[in-house]
């Protein structure tokens, strides 16, 4: 079986998971997800590359400096989610698919004035709601979506 190299995107804030108060929000810490990703990814034919960044140009940069290893991305965007135009656009010149992953539930409530996350729209699919889960999820998935791709 082959070997799917994986990035592993993640936005603004999300170090501060785990100390945010609100009763959506994850009580994982950051650490605690990054751990249950690398645990669950070191079982699975894929090699990993977590990178997160509160600067959407260091996310750019990490894709560019990464393009040539890169054959899938899963992207839990933050607030990047509905402003992230250059990281959208970077992750369309790879032409590489990606998953868009969500610790908890972003489905906008009737008359809540949420936005749409610019990813999901060309994403193969997104995850949400999981917590630390929806990134092993997603890690399934993406195998899964590769191992199609190659028959």
């Amino acid at each position: 079986m082959n070997t799917t190299n994986i990035a592993i995107i993640q936005g603004a804030n999300l170090p501060l998971v785990g100390f945010k108060y609100h009763p959506t929000h994850s009580i994982e810490s950051y650490d605690d997800i990054n751990a249950a990703i690398t645990d669950y990814a070191n079982k699975l034919p894929v090699n990993i590359r977590i990178y997160q960044s509160n600067t959407e140009g260091n996310i750019l940069d990490f894709l560019y400096e990464n393009r040539d290893w890169i054959s899938h991305i899963i992207i839990n965007p933050g607030s990047f989610a509905y402003h992230g135009y250059g990281i959208l656009d970077a992750i369309f010149a790879l032409r590489v698919p990606y998953i868009e992953v969500a610790l908890k539930n972003v489905q906008p409530l009737s008359g809540n004035s949420i936005a749409e996350s610019i990813f999901s729209k060309h994403a193969i699919g997104v995850i949400a709601g999981f917590g630390s889960n929806s990134y092993l999820l997603a890690l399934d998935a993406a195998i899964k979506f590769q191992q199609e791709m190659k028959v």
